[in-house]
């Protein structure tokens, strides 16, 4: 069968979705759209989805012809007579059930088309994505309609031009998908300095490109026959096998941040555990996404490929098959969606947790308090304040504890010589935590365990700061001063402060190291880095805990 004849209209026709998936894909535009355009996208798409929806009354004069129309292209078929009832009557439910899923598709796409989110080139793709998806089911109901109105439909020559056009845009909708996908685990790849599964996603689109090119031209070349379904429900058979498997790896690569999440949230408090809990939702959030999105395309062509084709038009009666084809296909749409939405954060705004909320919720307990009191403790309160008030003597001794503790910082060296020599007891050092773990040992812990003990004059006679000894008594200003948590992992810690020496945002691979005992790995890379020397300064180390703990 030539290039001219049917199939390559069904060729020609698939060739058709390719320029607006193109398009969409290759966009570099980043900006919402404007309030004129916000509301006339919805207008457009309502009116034409209510054209193709009414096309039975528009076209054929009702339900009536069209039902007539089909019993007798069943006819023509050789369907038996005890059997055109039951066809007609599922038929008329498939039609009922897509018009359903079209009105659903049209408000997702709506909603979708008409937000004025913020610049970026992401969310934009995934909006113009959604409205292809709208697209793809427009057409496929407006082709369902024809074949239950029509009963000369299937012998025209332009229909396979337009079945090519249907499986086309599904296979562009798949390619759609994937690269949006890619792009997330791309942006993933790049914050969390781990590998998430980006070329995995490549490997996925270039073979499921070779499939569509080759079951594309097995349908040219044999027609539409028994031999080319064999074919091609091995190729999605084998396409389908290969998204699973790159998704359970997408998975288990995925799953490493989003467990650290949920143990860094697990002994956080306050603000830093409403941003680790909703860093961890969102993680969840979008590894949901891209199951759904994946998993359902593999479905539907699986599916497809089971019931016949990869459309199901060459199944003549509306049995099992080609319920299980339609309903596959409206489900991948709208899981496709859904998946778009979550990626882009469409209709959320991904703001993390601030401080505001709870300074907020501070003030208005104090407020409550205040107002709560009685006269005689606030005059008390007062008095307090005023008598507070410092004296010459006591401000300048003040300025002077204060220019002592800023020259109480120490160097990144002795802090990973501290966590080499006094708590894995490597390099010639001694063990003086014999209980320290690694990735489990808290900084309440260090310092009570080793700190305090190792900054001990002994005799009971109190002790000085940690720094203090490191820099054997000589005054070192810190250039930068961390904050931390003492309920935190004080490997954590460590990792911290020598990711932010290195200029890195994220410390997993820091704390990796730390944990493995790795510490002259990393005290090369800073040597390497000119900040070996970096003085910081940290309560826990800084502040004499014999004193006063931090």
């Amino acid at each position: 069968m030539g290039w001219l004849g049917p199939g390559g209209l069904f060729c020609a026709g698939a060739l058709v979705p390719a320029v607006p998936a193109w398009a969409i894909l290759a966009s570099r535009k980043a900006r919402g759209p404007g309030v004129w355009a916000r509301a006339f996208r919805p207008l457009v798409i309502a009116a034409m989805t209510v054209l193709v929806l009414l096309w039975p009354w528009v076209g054929h004069g009702g339900v009536a012809a069209c039902d007539a129309a089909f019993e007798h292209k069943q006819a023509v078929w050789g369907v038996s007579q005890e059997m055109l009832g039951d066809n007609t009557q599922s038929k008329r439910n498939q039609i009922t059930i897509q018009g359903i899923a079209t009105i659903v598709v049209m408000l997702l796409a709506v909603a979708c088309l008409s937000v004025d989110h913020e610049p970026s080139s992401f969310t934009w793709k995934a909006v113009w994505s959604v409205g292809f998806f709208w697209l793809l089911v427009l057409g496929d109901t407006l082709e369902n309609m024809l074949s239950w109105c029509d009963w000369g439909i299937e012998e025209s020559p332009g229909i396979r031009f337009v079945w090519g056009a249907s499986c086309g845009g599904h296979s562009c909708g798949v390619i759609i998908i994937l690269s949006l996908v890619w792009q997330r685990l791309v942006a993933f790849e790049e914050v969390l300095c781990l590998l998430v599964g980006s070329k995995v996603i490549i490997q996925v689109t270039g073979l499921s490109g070779l499939l569509m090119v080759a079951a594309f031209s097995l349908g040219v070349f044999l027609g539409q026959g028994e031999t080319f379904l064999m074919y091609n429900t091995a190729l999605i058979v084998f396409g389908f096998v290969c998204v699973f498997i790159g998704v359970g790896y997408i998975s288990a690569l995925m799953s490493r941040p989003l467990r650290a999440l949920w143990s860094e949230a697990r002994i956080s408090k306050g603000v830093a555990r409403r941003q680790t809990t909703w860093a961890a939702n969102v993680l969840l959030g979008e590894l949901i996404a891209i199951y759904i999105a994946l998993i359902s395309s593999g479905l539907k062509f699986l599916m497809a490929a089971i019931g016949g084709d990869l459309t199901g038009h060459m199944v003549r009666e509306s049995g099992w098959n080609v319920w299980n084809i339609w309903v596959c296909s409206i489900l991948d749409t709208l899981s496709n969606i859904l998946g778009l939405v979550i990626l882009s954060g469409l209709w959320h705004r991904r703001t993390s947790p601030s401080l505001v909320h709870f300074a907020e919720r501070i003030r208005r307990r104090v407020e409550r308090k205040a107002s709560s009191r009685t006269s005689a403790v606030t005059v008390t309160r007062s008095y307090s304040l005023r008598s507070g008030a410092l004296s010459a003597d006591e401000r300048t001794a003040l300025s002077a504890k204060v220019d002592e503790l800023a020259h109480r910082g120490f160097r990144l060296e002795s802090l990973l010589d501290f966590y080499m020599r006094d708590l894995l007891g490597l390099d010639g050092g001694t063990c003086c935590m014999p209980s320290f773990q690694p990735t489990l040992s808290t900084t309440r812990d260090v310092v009570r365990e080793a700190v305090i003990p190792l900054s001990s004059r002994g005799e009971g006679s109190g002790g000085v700061a940690l720094a203090t000894m490191w820099n054997q008594g000589a005054r070192v200003r810190a250039a930068r001063m961390v904050t931390h948590a003492w309920s935190n992992i004080f490997t954590h810690l460590v990792a911290a402060i020598v990711a932010d020496a290195l200029g890195r945002e994220i410390y997993a691979e820091e704390a990796d190291l730390l944990a493995e005992g790795k510490v002259g790995e990393l005290k090369a890379k800073l040597r390497e880095a000119g900040t070996l020397h970096q003085v910081y300064w940290v309560c826990s180390f800084s502040i004499n805990q014999h004193a006063s703990i931090c």
